[in-house]
């Protein structure tokens, strides 16, 4: 069966069993809020039906994490070769030294999530953007896909078809003891901190980070990136020698805040500490990538088959201050294009075309131009039915478009977190809907 028709077939399931599901949503929205008063955050809206995937979906999900694994290592290897080439990308003097750091472990991105629009059907998928530096999304994907596995729905949908899931904290410790296995420096039991800007980061996904570390026998510790001391040699935390940093703060926040952290900043230049991940995926991270796979001084890089794909997958994006673009066709078909910054997250900044009016869409134009934001074409997202229970208790039905992520972890495709909404931007900011993701398996 394809997704549409799971899909389908489960949303029937809900409804035969409508006053059950309320309760199973009841529940769920119950431990969301809970968990969200604990941690100080909004709780996430979520979509009562789970989004199903098949084998079909996942072969697609690892030929895309196959196919972009070795693009990108690719293009991290000539911005480490070649000074020339590194003026295709713009970064700040900062940046580039803590890219051009030693990592001294051999896996370039350890732990990304890659956002796709992505047709379910015909396995026709866009890119939108990698994540690497602080990718989340586990806290609520995981605690939304557990609850609804105790369903009645799943229940009796799990009864007629074989259903599994990723569990996306240890798969990424997995990740995590992968990269450090190859450390040049790796210790038998390391010491691990789970590092961020404890106001941005997500401190629910962190305890559970920590929990699941030292089930597997580590010493593991949260830190405010602005509360760590390094003598030269070794990182500390409150005492602790710091074997292994698992980096959540993203660098854009962390060159911002630079004054803040400067301690960090000097332990990872020194080359004396293990980084997971490494400011070198910042290569990666940023949006900027996209007019770097599209640029003339990348093309030499890759085979036909790799520029082929580029041409197909990747929409066009080009800085607003480019020349390569017509200026008075954007304005006047805003409809075709999205404008947005090449290093913030969340959605920060980010204006489409479709969802302004002319004046507005103007003003995001110069705007961009002033600030040196990318210009890129518009991906009308795929939409599937979803169902959820509004406020009174009512099952609501409609169709709303998908933001697929792909969790790709040491280059190999690990699971999925998926984002459903009614809006031209797909995310919680926008009065989106966090979506459990199943595995249907029908071999």
């Amino acid at each position: 069966m394809n997704t549409k028709q799971l899909n389908d077939e489960y949303i029937e399931i809900v409804k035969k069993h409508l006053d059950q599901s309320q309760k199973d949503s009841s529940r769920l929205e119950k431990y969301l809020k809970d968990e969200a008063d604990e941690f100080g955050f909004i709780p996430v809206d979520f979509m009562f039906a789970p989004k199903l995937f098949n084998e079909n979906n996942k072969q697609d999900f690892q030929a895309a994490c196959a196919m972009m694994d070795n693009i990108l290592g690719k293009v991290s290897k000539e911005y480490f070769e070649n000074p020339e080439f590194r003026k295709v990308y713009q970064f700040t003097k900062l940046e580039e030294e803590l890219i051009l750091s030693e990592c001294n472990y051999d896996v370039f991105i350890p732990i990304s999530r890659i956002d796709i629009f992505y047709d379910e059907i015909n396995g026709n998928y866009k890119y939108c953007e990698f994540n690497t530096d602080g990718t989340s999304g586990m806290a609520e994907e995981m605690a939304i896909a557990d609850y609804l596995m105790e369903s009645k729905a799943m229940e009796v949908f799990s009864s007629i078809h074989k259903v599994y899931r990723y569990n996306l904290y240890d798969i990424i410790i997995d990740a995590i003891e992968e990269a450090y296995s190859t450390y040049k420096y790796k210790k038998e039991n390391p010491c691990i901190a789970i590092v961020d800007f404890m106001e941005s980061g997500v401190r629910n996904e962190f305890y559970q980070f920590q929990l699941n570390f030292e089930r597997r026998g580590y010493e593991a510790v949260i830190a405010d990136i602005r509360n760590l001391d390094f003598d030269g040699e070794n990182l500390w935390f409150d005492g602790k020698q710091i074997d292994l940093v698992y980096r959540r703060a993203v660098t854009g926040e962390i060159i911002e805040k630079q004054e803040q952290a400067t301690t960090f900043i000097e332990a990872v230049l020194s080359g004396k500490i293990c980084c997971i991940g490494h400011p070198r995926t910042q290569l990666a991270h940023v949006k900027e990538v996209f007019s770097v796979l599209q640029s003339k001084e990348a093309e030499a890089l890759f085979t036909a088959e790799e520029r082929a794909y580029i041409a197909e997958h990747f929409p066009f994006t080009t800085r607003l201050r480019a020349s390569n673009y017509d200026y008075n066709e954007v304005l006047l078909n805003r409809e075709l294009w999205v404008i947005k910054p090449s290093d913030l997250y969340a959605s920060k900044e980010v204006s489409i075309g479709i969802a302004c009016s002319n004046e507005e869409w103007r003003e995001a134009v110069e705007n961009g131009i002033v600030n040196d934001y990318l210009l890129q074409e518009y991906i009308e997202p795929y939409k599937t039915k979803n169902c959820y229970f509004n406020k009174e208790g009512k099952l609501v039905e409609g169709f709303y478009g998908n933001m697929v992520g792909i969790y790709m972890l040491c280059g190999k495709y690990a699971g999925a977190f998926v984002r459903q909404g009614a809006n031209a931007i797909i995310s919680a900011s926008h009065q989106g809907f966090s979506v459990g993701t199943m595995m249907v398996d029908e071999k």
